[in-house]
């Protein structure tokens, strides 16, 4: 069967729609919630937002130029809510198509079919890994027969997260190294690395609803030529699904996908998002 595509959106499954396509969405329960006007503190956490007195005229000068918002899109070196993990070095080859040819479009809830809110016009990779690595440290790295083939140091995470290592080795480091460690299982642990883009909202709607809150959380939408299965290494988009569900537990592992590389088509404004760290971080941001 020849290389087909797979379609990410950021849900919470993966289907196989049809014998050329895979569509995963990220959505997740929860999000969204309104928040006091006068609160100064995004909801997020991080950056701000306007009183309501001032965003009167914040929305006035805004019909024309638009909201400049930034967000954390997506994160490599987790396991979504999904069960798909993205890698840092193909999620950092594939930032710059956020804007490549075009700047994408922002939309709510992937409907492509409806008109988009904002357009994203600039993106890039922030690396976190520094932060993290020394926690794999000494983790033994499994072949697909269960065979020692390595032993976890900083220069082979430093490697992993760059692009001075084959795929198929990425792939065995993260079904051996990662899926063992509790770290993945940690809801405050925010991955090796995120793409951070600027947006550039124009409808009127959606600025107001940012403003106070309600539309915070989000999701991309992307394709990748490989979806890997973490418990017997198929490649869905070689030979179709494997008998392996995303989500199940396996010799007390929770299977996954592998995305490879990654070419991102669009970000939308989500209620429940498979990457609990995909978010607004901060409103009337200057971009760069």
């Amino acid at each position: 069967m020849g290389k087909n595509f797979l379609k990410i959106r950021e849900n919470v499954s993966f289907s196989f729609m049809d014998p050329a396509l895979t569509q995963i969405k990220d959505d997740y329960e929860g999000a969204f919630k309104p928040v006091d006007p006068t609160q100064q503190t995004h909801p997020s956490g991080m950056g701000t937002i306007a009183p309501a007195a001032q965003q009167v005229q914040q929305q006035n000068v805004q019909r024309q130029d638009g909201l400049l918002v930034r967000i954390a899109a997506t994160h490599s070196g987790i396991i979504t809510r999904n069960n798909g993990f993205y890698l840092p070095d193909k999620m950092r080859k594939g930032s710059k198509s956020f804007t490549d040819g075009y700047p994408k479009p922002v939309l709510l809830h992937h409907e492509e079919g409806k008109d988009p809110v904002g357009r994203i016009v600039e993106s890039g990779y922030i690396d976190t890994s520094g932060a993290t690595i020394s926690q794999f440290d000494g983790y033994e790295v499994k072949n697909k027969q269960g065979k020692i083939v390595a032993t976890v140091n900083q220069k082979m995470i430093k490697d992993f997260v760059s692009d001075n290592m084959p795929f198929g080795q990425q792939v065995d480091v993260v079904r051996s190294v990662l899926r063992d460690s509790n770290l993945l299982e940690d809801a405050s642990y925010e991955g090796l690395g995120h793409i951070q883009v600027i947006a550039r909202i124009t409808d009127q709607v959606a600025i107001s609803k940012l403003l106070d809150g309600r539309y915070l959380t989000g999701s991309v939408g992307a394709t990748t030529d490989k979806a890997v299965c973490s418990v017997c290494k198929v490649d869905w988009t070689d030979s179709g699904p494997c008998d392996h569900k995303p989500g199940g537990i396996y010799d007390d592992a929770k299977c996954f996908i592998i995305a490879g590389n990654l070419s991102y088509d669009e970000y939308s404004f989500v209620n429940t998002p498979a990457d609990r760290h995909s978010q607004v971080l901060e409103l009337n941001c200057n971009g760069n």
